[in-house]
Parts: structure tokens; C-alpha cells; sequence
């Protein structure tokens, strides 16, 4: 009877020494996990432009709130830093463009963009005197 007890405490004491240093062991976290990304976050917008304002640098965007379904404004403004498609600068921007915009929160609480884009219209894409518009290689029955 004590070898069995005996057995019994030299089984429970090597689960506590041994098993102690698994049960109670932390991985360390590598710094590229507890860092702090210093570039703010990217956020999109499509809408109309409503204003431009190459002299103060803005643009006033009317867009829809996907989260709430409500047409929204927005200030956009841009910096040196800005890219652009399909126009070269923020003078060529005007009134009821369509623009796709990539911009983040900046420090002053502003939108900075970060790249317009501005959508053509399918009748500006290629010569304005284009074969379709003539009735020309259309399929006729």
C-alpha cells in the first residue's frame, strides 16, 4: 500500500515539474505584430463632382453612403502627391465628372487624395466620327 502510494505522489509530482514549464509558457510576440502601421488607411469613393477648385486644391464630390444608403458630400483635397487618370491635373476636372477617388484621413481631419480618377463616357472613347455611330458593320438579317 505505501509503494503504491508512494508511485502515486512520484506520478503526480513529475506532472507538476515537468508539465509546469508547457502549462505556463507565453509565446513571444514578434515586434512585427504589436507595430503600428504609420501609412493611414486607404479609403474609395465614387460619385459626381460638384466643384473643383484647382486654386484652394479641392474638389466637392457627391457620393452614396453604402453603409447608410444616403447621398453624401465630401471635400477631396489634393496635394503634389495626387495621380491622376484620364486628366492631368485637378484644372481638367469639372462639374458632373464621374470620379473614382482613393483618399485617406488626413491629420487635420481633411480627405487627402491619394488618386482621381475620371470615368469617360463611352461617346469620348475613340474618334467621335466612330463606325457605330454611322450604322456602319452592323449585322443586318
Amino acid at each position: 500500500m505505501v509503494t503504491r502510494l508512494g508511485l502515486i505522489m512520484a506520478i503526480c509530482f513529475s506532472l507538476v515539474v515537468f508539465g509546469a514549464g508547457t502549462n505556463f509558457a507565453q509565446e513571444l510576440k514578434s515586434n512585427a505584430d504589436t507595430s503600428v502601421s504609420l501609412e493611414p488607411e486607404v479609403q474609395w469613393l465614387w460619385g459626381e463632382v460638384l466643384a473643383a477648385n484647382p486654386a484652394d486644391k479641392t474638389m466637392l464630390v457627391k457620393y452614396v453612403d453604402y453603409d447608410s444608403d444616403i447621398e453624401k458630400e465630401m471635400i477631396i483635397t489634393t496635394d503634389s502627391q495626387t495621380t491622376y487618370e484620364n486628366v492631368r491635373s485637378l484644372e481638367q476636372v469639372k462639374p458632373q465628372d464621374t470620379v473614382s477617388v482613393d483618399y485617406v484621413l488626413g491629420g487635420d481631419g481633411g480627405n487627402l487624395a491619394k488618386n482621381i480618377s475620371v470615368e469617360k463616357p463611352e461617346n469620348d472613347i475613340g474618334d467621335s466620327n466612330d463606325a457605330g455611330s454611322k450604322g456602319v458593320g452592323l449585322i443586318k438579317e
